[in-house]
């Protein structure tokens, strides 16, 4: 596996900084970047807010911040009038990538599809390394969750596996074989 570098006031990933930490945090107290590209986070609308924070904390995700959020800027960005969801942040003492849980209040989000037809189009899956597939794989299965297929070695010789979590969310894992 690649050396993830963590420096004091910036993070570097594989060898390339992706990000500078300016002194103060934001308004939901992370904190702010300089204007660099980064990736910040990931938003997965659920039904079952708890089924889904018991899921990712079987990767390492733990409870960051959670609040309800609504107004005009939510209305005007999701095109949904009355909007307003309860809000889950979850976090990865390894990644500077969130996950953020939405449950909408109002409007209710409709049934979920739940298809898992990998070819779909748009988002299909996240992905995430884990130290040893065997040992994630039995803690995912002992907690309920199944996979598409046995461990396959990808192209780049990787071990990987995708996982269908709650309401039909693919999660693929990944390990230096």
């Amino acid at each position: 596996m690649y050396e993830r570098i963590f420096h004091a006031g910036e993070i570097t990933w594989y060898g390339v900084q992706v990000s500078k930490y300016a002194d103060y945090p934001d308004i939901m107290g992370y904190q702010r970047r300089e204007q660099t590209m980064c990736m910040n986070h990931i938003n997965i609308v659920v039904n079952n807010m708890k089924e889904n924070e018991d899921f990712f904390a079987l990767f390492g995700y733990i409870r960051n911040r959670e609040m309800t959020v609504s107004g005009k800027w939510l209305e005007t960005m999701t095109l949904l009038t009355g909007a307003e969801a309860d809000y889950l942040s979850l976090s990865h003492p390894d990644s500077p990538v969130r996950i953020e849980l939405l449950k909408y209040i109002t409007p209710p989000s409709p049934a979920s599809r739940c298809d898992t037809a990998m070819n779909l189009l748009g988002f299909r899956h996240l992905a995430l390394d884990v130290p040893s597939m065997e040992e994630m794989r039995k803690k995912v299965e002992d907690a309920g969750y199944s996979f598409t297929s046995e461990t396959q070695v990808n192209t780049y010789g990787r071990e990987t596996s995708y996982c269908i979590g709650p309401e039909g969310i693919i999660v693929e894992l990944l390990c230096d074989a």
